[in-house]
């Protein structure tokens, strides 16, 4: 009788959590009888049972646990960020490396659009009023604009910033944004190498940082980009918080450089609480959580059944990790 290959779920601590994944796997036929499923609930027990894992569920992988991951074949994240388990110990290994790239892209591209939105709309000025009982109907209107012909841009058309691109031309938005290699992309009315941030920074009145975190892209928004930003261009940080130089924002911002920012990512997380930036009228702070819906373990457990049923059958699997490129 052929031995069932031992799968190793590490997604969370949180046993509800495993219920939902144990549920969804054990509803495939298939995929629940391809695997031994183990879920270790610490660390310890991680680093005592890994050295019998062929596949592994995850999120961030530490390097002592690759390091005794002798028998690993494949290894899907449950995230679509890899960035902090990539290293030329995981390289070495030479086993197919998958990310559940994409399913967050809906309700990412809804929080940017919700952020975008409320500045536009002076909601968050507005709720202060409701709070303090004010009727304040002229200081509302007071820089309240529409989305019609505004800019947006993108930067990184990947699944999330292809999203976003399809909800602004709802709204008769210009698009704009960055890929690694242009072409031309649905409802994106320019295209601009990665190379190229800072043309779109000078157009834009909006700024969407959706782009993976790799060398390259560290502090990709400077302060040599946020002095091309127009005065009342508004940031919407949703990729990673590495992504943006967060002392030279805070500097733009409260110099009033810039007209605001949401951001969902920090350098730091959770962010400190004496960082500055929860205390900036012109800043919406919300703790990682834009990619998180009602549903996302399960989306999360079906995309790893797919793969599951790909890797039994030889065929490409899906959320293939480039180790060169770093996502």
């Amino acid at each position: 009788m052929k031995r069932r290959q031992q799968l190793i779920v590490n997604v969370t601590r949180d046993r509800g959590v495993h219920e939902i994944l144990e549920k969804t796997i054990s509803a495939d036929k298939t995929v629940s009888a391809m695997f031994d499923r183990k879920y270790p609930s610490n660390r310890h027990e991680l680093l005592e049972i890994i050295a019998s894992a062929d596949v592994l569920f995850s999120f961030a992988v530490p390097e002592d646990v690759l390091l005794k991951a002798d028998k690993l074949k494949w290894l899907h994240f449950a995230s679509a960020g890899v960035e902090k388990s990539l290293s030329r110990t995981l390289e070495a290994k030479r086993i197919k490396v998958t990310c559940s790239r994409g399913l967050h892209a809906n309700t990412m591209a809804e929080y940017v659009m919700m952020q975008i939105l409320a500045f536009s709309k002076n909601l968050r000025k507005a709720f202060d009023c409701q709070r303090m009982h004010l009727w304040k109907f002229e200081e509302l209107l007071g820089g309240k604009f529409d989305l019609e012909g505004k800019t947006i841009a993108i930067i990184g058309l990947g699944s999330i910033g292809r999203r976003v691109a399809r909800l602004a031309k709802a709204f008769d938005m210009r698009v704009i944004g960055t890929v690694n290699n242009p072409r031309k992309i649905r409802n994106v009315d320019r295209v601009y190498a990665a190379s190229r941030i800072e043309e779109c920074t000078r157009q834009a009145d909006f700024i969407v940082l959706s782009a993976a975190l790799t060398e390259r892209t560290v502090h990709m928004v400077g302060r040599g980009q946020l002095e091309t930003m127009k005065k009342n261009a508004f940031l919407v940080n949703i990729g990673r918080g590495r992504l943006v130089d967060e002392i030279a924002l805070v500097e733009s911002l409260k110099a009033g450089r810039i007209g605001g920012a949401a951001l969902d990512v920090f350098e730091s997380e959770p962010l400190f609480p004496n960082s500055p930036l929860w205390d900036i009228d012109s800043v919406s702070v919300t703790p990682h959580y834009s990619g998180m819906a009602e549903n996302i373990w399960e989306k999360v457990a079906r995309l790893f059944c797919e793969n599951a049923r790909r890797y039994k059958n030889g065929k490409r699997l899906l959320g293939i990790v480039n180790m060169e490129l770093g996502y």
